[in-house]
C-alpha cells in the first residue's frame, strides 16, 4: 500500500502545511522570547553595575538646577532677555593686560617688561 491510498493528496497537504506552520510559529515564539529575555537580563547587568553615588549625584544637580530659586531655564531666559546688564563685576569679562603670551610673536616682537608679566611682586600700572 502506497502513502497516496491511505492518506489523499488533500489531507496529506493539509498536514504538512499544519507541521510546518506550527513548528515556524513555535520556534519564531521560542526564538523572540529568548531574544527577550536576553536583552532583559543585560539590561538588568547594566542596572546592577551603574553607580549609584554618581547617580545620586548627577540627581541632586537635577534638582538644584530645576527648583532653585532660580531655575536654570529662567535664568538663561533673563539672560537673553536682558543681556549682562546689571551683573556684579565678579562676573563681567574684563580685557587682560597680560601680554606675557605675545612675547617673541609678530605682535610683540620685542622683551616684554617685567611689570607686564604678572608675576606676584609686580604692581600693576
Amino acid at each position: 500500500m502506497t502513502l497516496r491510498r491511505r492518506f489523499p493528496l488533500k489531507t496529506s497537504l493539509l498536514v504538512s502545511l499544519l507541521v510546518v506552520a506550527l513548528g515556524t510559529g513555535a520556534g519564531v515564539g521560542v526564538k523572540s522570547a529568548s531574544v527577550r529575555r536576553g536583552r532583559e537580563l543585560a539590561i538588568a547587568a547594566i542596572d546592577a553595575n551603574k553607580p549609584r553615588a554618581l547617580t545620586r549625584i548627577r540627581a541632586s544637580e537635577e534638582r538644584r538646577l530645576t527648583e532653585g530659586p532660580l531655575p536654570i531655564e529662567k535664568a538663561m531666559e533673563e539672560l537673553t532677555s536682558k543681556g549682562r546688564m546689571g551683573l556684579p563685576t565678579e562676573l563681567l569679562p574684563l580685557a587682560s593686560a597680560d601680554l606675557a603670551p605675545l612675547a617673541g610673536w609678530a605682535f610683540l616682537p620685542h622683551d616684554v617688561p617685567e611689570w607686564m608679566l604678572g608675576g606676584p611682586d609686580s604692581g600693576a600700572r
